[in-house]
């Protein structure tokens, strides 16, 4: 079932921070940049040197009464769930480690999210 849209309703159960909760994206086609060797400059395959924009990028375990699923969250539907770009929670807390998700995060968890907004 890879890249079908899917609507449930659904709860947060926990957050995998295995990767990382974000990461720096070309601004132009929002894939990863890599670091160019011996040096701090972040490239893209597409469109070569870039300043990275961050990301989200979240394994999120969800789930609902009947069962539970592990989605990647990314980019803007991470964005509307947190309230908050990515960029702009890291310029709140710019030494936030990957391994920790800051509490912007970890509030959602309570919320029921995932839900088809036509219904």
């Amino acid at each position: 079932m890879q890249n079908q849209l899917v609507y449930c309703k659904a709860s947060i159960r926990t957050f995998s921070t295995h990767e990382g909760w974000w990461y720096e994206a070309c601004p132009q086609c929002y894939k990863q940049l890599t670091v160019k060797k011996n040096s701090d400059l972040r490239i893209c395959q597409e469109h070569g040197m870039q300043i990275p924009l961050p990301c989200y990028r979240l394994h999120v375990t969800i789930e609902d009464p009947n069962s539970e699923a592990t989605v990647k969250l990314r980019g803007k539907p991470a964005e509307q769930l947190f309230g908050i770009t990515c960029k702009e929670l890291l310029n709140k807390c710019p030494y936030a480690p990957q391994e920790t998700l800051p509490p912007e995060i970890l509030q959602t968890r309570a919320d029921p999210c995932f839900s088809n907004p036509n219904h």
